[in-house]
């Protein structure tokens, strides 16, 4: 458990990198991540596949601004259903925090396996609806969870014009 924490706060550190950048991934799951072949405790987590990734607009106070964004219909299809956001099946523009939803599922997944409700579900509506409910309900699962988890929550529980300010808070208490 405590490799998995290690390597899911890498992956964190690697999205937050490319937001800085100004890109948003939008295909965020354990498979878009490499790692580098140095000792287990200094290796550097990459971040790979950014053939969905799209740049995004940020106003002067550093929050983002809303542009209309389209996935490419081809590219839909590859995007595995048991990572993507809600917003990604409401078809509502992405934003960094659906890179942050998709990470937090990925960690779920590697700490605790088969805990996503919707890991075999094929039908996108369903696996919608328990996204949705899995949300409705996160305070129980979140309750006692290691810090990275706790990061998750309280990142998944601020709105947008929060999310900047609380992102530079809690990574640096990474």
């Amino acid at each position: 458990m405590q490799t998995a924490v290690r390597i899911n706060k890498r992956m964190l550190n690697a999205i937050r990198n490319l937001h800085t950048l100004g890109f948003i991934h939008r295909n965020i799951q354990p498979s878009n991540f490499a790692i580098g072949s140095q000792k287990a405790d200094t290796a550097i987590v990459f971040i790979i596949g950014f053939s969905l990734a799209a740049r995004i607009e940020l106003d002067s106070n550093g929050f983002e601004i809303d542009v209309p964004q389209k996935l490419p219909s081809r590219r839909i299809n590859t995007l595995n259903l048991m990572y993507m956001s809600r917003r990604c099946h409401s078809t509502l523009n992405l934003t960094r925090m659906d890179d942050i939803e998709s990470w937090l599922f990925s960690c779920l997944e590697m700490c605790m396996m088969d805990c996503l409700p919707w890991k075999k579900c094929f039908i996108a509506s369903e696996a919608f609806e328990m996204k949705k409910e899995f949300f409705f309900h996160q305070r129980k699962l979140f309750w006692g969870l290691t810090k990275v988890f706790s990061v998750a929550h309280i990142l998944l529980s601020f709105d947008k014009k929060v999310l900047k300010l609380r992102m530079c808070t809690v990574f640096s208490k990474l």
